[in-house]
């Protein structure tokens, strides 16, 4: 068995876009994936895959869905070429996004577009069993396994040792974020949250004694630029819970943010909303509110023994983070799924 990805063209943005795909790229080629550049397709779909494929064996061909399409790549045609000249591989496609239910018009139709596509793959890598679940409730035919959390790469930032202090990270882009601009309505009894990323609106941005704007960062210089004792996950346009359709459409996928956090070795606030909301709770890696109101509180309120608690078992997952372990446990379903269907054909 010889397995490979197709690796898509490096991207200079300081968000989880590109982030996340780097990474499912450096661990897979740990794992002894052999990268296929994308663009090495347009000199010509066939020709490509004919030179890199061996015919006499088999394996996985994995593709990181909908970023592919966003390269100059014939999705189409590569499909038809897979299935007519290398059917022997199977096909595999780890989904960041579902843009039907991000952008489109799932909430009033019911309806996920890319089920068709996602059904000409062999299996489907989900990145939570929530999304797992809403693709298997429409239709999607492919065995689908949930992989929980991205995996995240650290060249610096994780902290063996940390102490509680009242200061609170919130990290990414900060652009579709619009309950940054309701932050002066809290009372921060002391605590002060830091924001770090590019895309604020500084015209409608009020600063207060407890929210600050650190600046933009890029992905290898952010986690030494965050000290902070707590990394946040919130989105959408209130205070009081995670509302809007960004925010409707985290209950089907997972914050990059959280990856980021506990790769650090930060306890996660999380609102109750979030599929992740679960995971942490189960793990004791953070703390659960239902509204930014209650975060200085939920700060305040834990002792020191207490944090440590959290910093504990979050340097458990930053290990199985930094070092590709829940990307490394689906693959590794898949070959034996892929193992046991040969043996029984």
């Amino acid at each position: 068995m010889k397995n490979y990805f197709i690796a898509l063209n490096p991207s200079h943005e300081n968000t989880a876009w590109s982030k996340a795909a780097e990474d499912v790229e450096f661990f897979l080629s740990q794992m002894g994936f052999h990268p296929i550049p994308v663009q090495r397709f347009l000199a010509g779909m066939e020709s490509c895959l004919a030179e890199t494929l061996p015919a006499d064996e088999d394996g996985i061909l994995l593709l990181q869905y909908p970023k592919i399409l966003f390269e100059d790549f014939n999705f189409d045609w590569f499909l038809h070429c897979m299935r007519v000249h290398f059917p022997q591989y199977r096909l595999v496609a780890l989904i960041h996004d579902l843009d039907s239910i991000r952008f489109g018009d799932f909430f009033t139709t019911g309806r996920i577009a890319e089920i068709s596509t996602l059904n000409q793959f062999d299996f489907l890598i989900a990145v939570n069993d929530s999304m797992k679940t809403v693709l298997e409730r429409h239709g999607a035919l492919p065995r689908i396994y949930s992989m929980s959390l991205f995996d995240y790469t650290l060249k610096s930032g994780c902290r063996r040792v940390r102490h509680k202090t009242p200061t609170i990270a919130f990290a990414g882009n900060l652009k579709y974020e619009a309950f940054l601009y309701q932050l002066d309505k809290i009372d921060w009894k002391g605590t002060v949250l830091h924001l770090y990323g590019p895309n604020l609106n500084t015209q409608k941005w009020k600063p207060s004694a407890g929210c600050r704007f650190c600046g933009e960062f890029p992905p290898d210089e952010l986690p030494d630029a965050v000290t902070d004792s707590f990394g946040l996950c919130w989105e959408g346009n209130s205070l009081d819970g995670c509302h809007g359709k960004i925010a409707e459409y985290l209950k089907y996928t997972n914050s990059h943010k959280t990856s980021f956090y506990l790769a650090l070795g930060l306890p996660v606030i999380l609102c109750e909303q979030m599929p992740t909301a679960a995971f942490i709770k189960r793990k004791h890696a953070g703390i659960v509110i239902s509204s930014l109101h209650e975060l200085p509180d939920a700060v305040n309120s834990l002792s020191e023994e207490d944090y440590q608690g959290l910093h504990k078992n979050c340097l458990r997952l930053s290990h199985k983070l930094r070092h590709g372990c829940f990307l490394g446990n689906v693959i590794l379903q898949v070959m034996r799924d892929m193992q046991n269907c040969s043996s029984s054909a």
